[in-house]
């Protein structure tokens, strides 16, 4: 095989790519060489979505699609490229990859993938991030990598969590009793689409119905006293989730109960994020807080969070998790006590824990452990009379 193996058939109409953002795909380009040069590899053949919104610093795959027929990337020590069918290859360089130095093989169609993906890998030493053929399985490898954020992912992703955050709060700000759990969904999808993110991941549960299902959707259920909305969207490559709780009058004493435990152990899980600190002792250590109380099973239910990033799940955090926390990397704590959820986005920083998805105009507790205080959101108490229009 030569060592160009195919030419781009299609040329975008303009180089506008973001500096920042070609200067982000050129340094993981040169990631990507110390990896294929690591692990006695002359090219990387990736598959998987997560690598691909990693590796082109937030370009977003759009209609539906199934597995087989995803872009994919390849590339060498020196050069990228984009294998992906016909039907996406013109949006993708006018919208998404142009000016970032990716060249095409377009695929038609009708086509089998698997025989392109097989003609550029065929007599080589490749490296993949799934299994295909004989190549080397280097998913791990490049799982840790993009879970470390660079700083132009960074800005991108607080200007996404805001949007997130703000969607969340503006509903619960402006929703009416009797709204159906459909239609406050409704009214988070209008919010986070019309600013361009993408939402993935809805749940509703009014009145309670969360200490039913720790995980659920929404339904035709209708509000009477009390909503938990949680939401995750995409924009630029990444993801950002997060919770918030509004009541009608005052919150029912055992949502209330629920929900100041929730706040304390959310509290927990930030005063533990230090580099270097292993993340599953800490787990088992931080519960110790359910031992006396009433919910002392609590932590069996449901995961306390997980990594995210790229993608919205990146990995579930557990008791057994190996790793150590990491300068760069995000995670999602999602804290939930019966009905009560409360749930964002974090990345760990060299000053800290900073949250994403912090309350942007919503009532906070301020909750003081090891002596740090940290401020984590309460519950919205509303009355009937005292909804606002916004956007």
């Amino acid at each position: 095989m030569s060592a160009e193996p195919f030419v781009s058939k299609l040329t975008a109409s303009g180089n506008w790519a973001d500096p920042r953002r070609r200067a982000d795909v050129d340094a993981k380009q040169q990631r990507i060489a110390q990896i294929l040069h690591e692990h006695n590899c002359d090219c990387l053949l990736l598959l998987d979505p997560a690598n691909f919104r990693w590796l082109t610093a937030g370009a977003m795959l759009r209609g539906l699609q199934t597995p087989l027929e995803r872009p994919a990337l390849f590339f060498t020590p020196h050069q990228r490229w984009v294998i992906c069918s016909s039907l996406d290859a013109q949006r993708l360089f006018d919208e998404e990859l142009g000016g970032l130095g990716f060249q095409l093989k377009e695929c038609p169609w009708n086509a089998s993938r698997e025989v392109y993906l097989t003609d550029v890998t065929l007599n080589r030493r490749f490296g993949c991030d799934v299994p295909f053929r004989d190549g080397k399985l280097l998913a791990g490898v490049l799982q840790r990598e993009r879970r470390i954020l660079s700083d132009y992912e960074l800005d991108n992703y607080r200007a996404l969590s805001a949007v997130v955050s703000q969607a969340l709060e503006n509903t619960g700000r402006s929703l009416q009793l009797d709204d159906s759990e459909d239609e406050i969904a409704g009214y988070l999808v209008h919010r986070l689409v019309r600013r361009g993110v993408e939402p993935l991941g809805l749940q509703v549960a009014v009145d309670g119905r969360a200490r039913k299902y720790r995980r659920h959707g929404a339904g035709s259920c209708r509000l009477r006293d009390d909503c938990v909305m949680q939401v995750t969207g995409g924009r630029d490559g990444l993801f950002a989730t997060a919770s918030r709780t509004v009541c009608f009058g005052l919150p029912d004493p055992q949502l209330r109960r629920e929900f100041d435990l929730a706040v304390q152990l959310s509290a927990v899980w930030l005063s533990a994020m230090k580099p270097g600190e292993p993340i599953g002792p800490m787990l088992d250590r931080a519960r110790k807080l359910l031992n006396d109380s009433e919910v002392e099973h609590e932590w069996r239910l449901s995961p306390a969070g997980f990594y995210t990033g790229h993608s919205a799940i990146d990995a579930w955090i557990s008791p057994q998790t190996s790793e150590t926390f990491r300068i760069g990397e995000a995670i999602v704590w999602q804290t939930r006590i019966g009905a009560a959820v409360v749930c964002d986005t974090v990345v760990l920083t060299d000053q800290g824990p900073q949250v994403l998805t912090a309350s942007d105009n919503w009532p906070t507790r301020r909750i003081r452990v090891n002596g740090v205080t940290f401020e984590r959101p309460d519950l919205l108490m509303r009355t009937t009379a005292s909804a606002t229009p916004t956007s």
